[in-house]
């Protein structure tokens, strides 16, 4: 069963937000301008005024830029993430436990979509700690239908008289993705309650 909004709010449960902001100094280092770039684009409004934020002494200064902000500074200025032939699939393995795969995992991730890629990180584990640590609660907001385990059994019979869903919808994965708090990060969740794939497939 799911907790009530007061538990998940009182548990620290609640949707997690992207709260860093980038300083001007590290916007002209992501996409290669300076900051007079950057000054002369608001002055002329091709880019919106800067978010201001209240010093401890009540000054106020610029809050910085949020990634979805670099990206609109990114079309502007012609730095956008050189578009791939193919998607690019990074595995990171390890057959040990505790070897740091998943915080490699993410921190990949997270690094790629500062730089201004679109990624998806598909998660296999029934520990659910990515899908956790990008926002989802995996025994609360994720199901079965939710996950990779559809596409890889192809249990048409359970997805269309169980769900109500469309069959063409197990030819690919984007039944299952996921936008998540960190901008440019999308996922493919697991699920604690409903992973029903063989053991081979937790990576």
């Amino acid at each position: 069963s799911s907790l009530s909004d007061s538990a998940i709010e009182e548990l620290g449960l609640a949707t997690k937000v992207m709260s860093k902001r980038f300083s001007v100094q590290e916007v002209c280092s992501l996409l290669g301008i300076s900051r007079q770039t950057i000054y002369k684009a608001e002055r002329e409004g091709r880019l919106p005024e800067p978010d201001k934020k209240l010093t401890s002494d009540k000054r106020r200064v610029r809050a910085g830029f949020t990634l979805q902000q670099i990206e609109g500074m990114r079309q502007l200025f012609g730095k956008t993430f050189e578009p791939l032939p193919s998607p690019l699939v990074v595995g990171i393995l390890n057959q040990k436990g505790g070897a740091q795969k998943t915080s490699t995992t993410l921190y990949y991730a997270q690094n790629l979509a500062i730089q201004g890629a679109k990624v998806v990180v598909l998660d296999t584990d029934p520990q659910g700690t990515s899908t956790t640590c990008l926002g989802y609660k995996p025994d609360i907001d994720i199901g079965w239908e939710d996950t990779m385990a559809p596409f890889v059994m192809q249990d048409e019979a359970r997805w269309i008289e169980d769900l109500g869903r469309d069959p063409n919808e197990l030819n690919d994965l984007r039944y299952a993705v996921r936008p998540t708090y960190f901008y440019g990060v999308d996922i493919i969740p697991v699920s604690y309650t409903h992973l029903t794939l063989p053991t081979i497939y937790s990576v």
